[in-house]
C-alpha cells in the first residue's frame, strides 16, 4: 500500500506545478502539452478465465498514472504488485483515445493499451490490455470514477506443461482525473 501512496503523491506533485510554469511549458502551442492527468489504483482482485487449473495470485495492488497530451497521444505508467506469478510488475505504454458512451449523467470510456511490462520473464514482455472507466463525478477540472482492466495472456500450465491462452480481468478500482 506504501507504493500506491507514493504513486499518488508523485502524481499530486506533477499536478501541483506553479501557475506561471504551467502557462509557459504546458500551453496549447506545445505538441507535448498535457491536457489531463489521470491517477488510478487501489487494491484489486483478478480472475483468470482459461481452460485448466487457475493457480495464479489473485490479490493485488494496482497503480496507473496516465497523461493525455495535445497531439502526441496518451501515455501511461503501470504498477502491479504482486502480479499473477507473485512478482512486482512495472510497465509503460501507449493508450488509445477513449470511445465515450454517454449514459445520462455519467459516461463510459473504453480504451486499449499497448506497451511493455516487467516481472513475468527475465526481459520485458508485451502489454495488450483493455480499460473501461466509468466517469461518475465532475466538478470543474476534476473528474472521478472507477476503472476496470482486462488483458489476454499465454501461460504455461504446470500440470500439462503446455501453453494455455486466457484472459485476466480486474475488479473496479478508483480513478481521478484533472484536466488542465
Amino acid at each position: 500500500m506504501k507504493k500506491i501512496t507514493a504513486l499518488f503523491a508523485f502524481a499530486a506533485c506533477l499536478a501541483a506545478r506553479p501557475a506561471q510554469a504551467q502557462q509557459y511549458y504546458y500551453n496549447d502551442a506545445s505538441p507535448w502539452a498535457v491536457q489531463s492527468l489521470t491517477v488510478a489504483g487501489g487494491p484489486i482482485l483478478t480472475h483468470h478465465f482459461q481452460s485448466g487449473a487457475d493457480t495464479f495470485v489473485d490479490h493485488h495492488e494496482i497503480g496507473i498514472i496516465q497523461a493525455n497530451t495535445a497531439d502526441r497521444g496518451n501515455w501511461a505508467l503501470y504498477y502491479l504488485g504482486p502480479n499473477s506469478v507473485g512478482k512486482q510488475t512495472f510497465g509503460a505504454g501507449y493508450v488509445t483515445d477513449p470511445y465515450v458512451v454517454p449514459l445520462g449523467p455519467v459516461s463510459l470510456e473504453l480504451s486499449a493499451a499497448l506497451g511493455l511490462v516487467s516481472g513475468y520473464q527475465s526481459y520485458p514482455v508485451p502489454l495488450l490490455g483493455a480499460q473501461a472507466r466509468l466517469d461518475l463525478y465532475q466538478s470543474g477540472p476534476w473528474n472521478a470514477g472507477v476503472e476496470m482492466a482486462a488483458m489476454p495472456y499465454i501461460a504455461k500450465d504446470e500440470t500439462t506443461n503446455k501453453n494455455k491462452f486466457g484472459i485476466v480481468g480486474t475488479t473496479p478500482f478508483l480513478s481521478v482525473r484533472y484536466s488542465f
